[in-house]
């Protein structure tokens, strides 16, 4: 599989998946995006390779979510998972929360880094050399990401004052 196609991953919404509202718990969105990209390493067939082989560990940096719908108890859930793109240091991953309906209800950004435990960040360039890609350029990044990436380096510049 292209790791620029999407991966879907169903499930369905548990009472205890939810908070006072009766709606998807905001926490428990972040932990489906978790298995929704370890999913997508799935699909790509490269967990061996990258996480085994090389010891390589995926970590999220950032995220950044757009509730648009709620999703209430017993709702059934398509989450899809895609790279939109990547940077020297960074993959962009977009994930979707559709319902049954197959309405958009949220948006999560994930900017996840490579790290070799001990060696510190992996460049992008080095961990796409290991997939079964070919291509070594980025597509360009969305517009909104990069919006959020500017905004994530000027909260980075101001922290350090």
């Amino acid at each position: 599989m292209n790791p620029m196609e999407p991966s879907y991953l169903k499930f369905r919404v548990l009472p205890s998946d939810c908070d006072p509202n009766f709606h998807l718990n905001n926490a428990r969105y972040i932990s489906f995006m978790d298995l929704g990209r370890f999913n997508h390493f799935g699909s790509w067939q490269v967990i061996k390779t990258i996480f085994l082989q090389h010891k390589y560990l995926a970590v999220i940096g950032s995220l950044n979510m757009t509730y648009i719908k709620e999703l209430p108890p017993f709702a059934v859930v398509n989450l899809e998972t895609k790279i939109i793109g990547w940077d020297e240091k960074y993959f962009y991953f977009e994930q979707k929360f559709r319902n049954e309906k197959d309405q958009l209800c949220t948006i999560g950004l994930a900017r996840a880094i490579f790290i070799k435990s001990g060696q510190g960040p992996v460049p992008t360039d080095t961990v796409i050399s290991h997939l079964p890609y070919d291509q070594q350029e980025s597509p360009p990044l969305p517009e909104p990401v990069m919006a959020w990436k500017n905004l994530l380096d000027a909260k980075r510049r101001h922290s350090a004052e």
